[in-house]
């Protein structure tokens, strides 16, 4: 596996300790610290698995959570309640 190899599966992300966790997607890093994203990178290319299944977790979270289907219903949810239909 090559560095192109890997960038389809890293998931860039800042410590905020939000969806990356959660979901267990990706390798958080600090958002300055250029050295912490590199070894972010290497780690992901030397180790393929992890890499796949992070990547893995991520697409089965943005299906879960953003899909055609995930967001109307959360229109539906907000409309009935601006409505005051419960």
């Amino acid at each position: 596996m090559n560095v192109l190899q890997v960038i389809p599966y890293f998931v860039p992300a800042w410590d905020y300790g939000g969806p990356v966790q959660v979901a267990q997607c990706g390798l958080s890093v600090e958002p300055e610290n250029a050295e912490l994203r590199a070894q972010a990178i290497l780690k992901l290319y030397k180790d393929s698995s992890l890499a796949e299944e992070l990547g893995e977790n991520g697409r089965k979270h943005a299906e879960r959570h953003f899909s055609l289907e995930a967001c109307t219903e959360k229109y539906e949810q907000l409309f009935e309640e601006l409505c005051g239909k419960q």
